[in-house]
């Protein structure tokens, strides 16, 4: 995507499978960019960091739910990485533990209490990633936190204080 508030994606590159269903894609990137990928009817995100390569499987088509040849679907690519460090695990490894924490809470978002409980899972998200050395995942985990703290019953003074007024802005990233 070149531009996150239009969502206008720009290609960076084709390829096409081989008689088994394999792929390689080679996309010469200077920082980490998340990136669509197309199949078909299928759409997935991968994120593609340089001097990195990625192993990525589509699933296999869900014939009872993508049934409509004209309609694009939005489906979870597997990611597969040796390295802990890579952003395609680290995101995986915080939206698990945040839907765990979204399983546990979803209730106190109905009324202010949501504000302490996410404030908390911010804390403790910021704590076990406090070694992580990519560039890219701690602002990604920080904003998606404060799409939901936009959310809520947070004050819109308190978000520009701790996300906008003074910071650097991300604009290759997703979040």
């Amino acid at each position: 995507i070149s531009d996150y508030i239009t969502r206008t994606e720009t290609p960076v590159g084709n390829t096409t499978l081989t008689d088994k269903g394999n792929f390689t894609l080679e996309v010469d990137i200077e920082k980490t960019q998340q990136l669509t990928l197309h199949f078909q009817n299928l759409r997935g995100v991968v994120f593609a960091e340089p001097g990195h390569q990625h192993r990525v499987e589509f699933p296999t088509r869900d014939s009872l739910r993508q049934v409509n040849p004209d309609m694009v679907y939005d489906i979870e690519l597997s990611v597969y990485s040796k390295d802990s460090m890579e952003m395609n695990l680290l995101a995986i490894d915080y939206n698990t533990r945040f839907d765990t924490f979204w399983k546990k809470n979803y209730q106190k978002f109905l009324y202010k209490g949501s504000v302490h409980v996410l404030d908390s899972f911010h804390d403790v998200m910021r704590k076990h990633y406090k070694y992580v050395t990519n560039p890219y995942f701690m602002p990604w985990m920080d904003f998606s936190i404060a799409s939901l703290e936009d959310g809520t019953f947070h004050p819109d003074k308190k978000l520009a204080n701790a996300y906008l007024i003074g910071k650097p802005i991300y604009y290759d990233n997703v979040e």
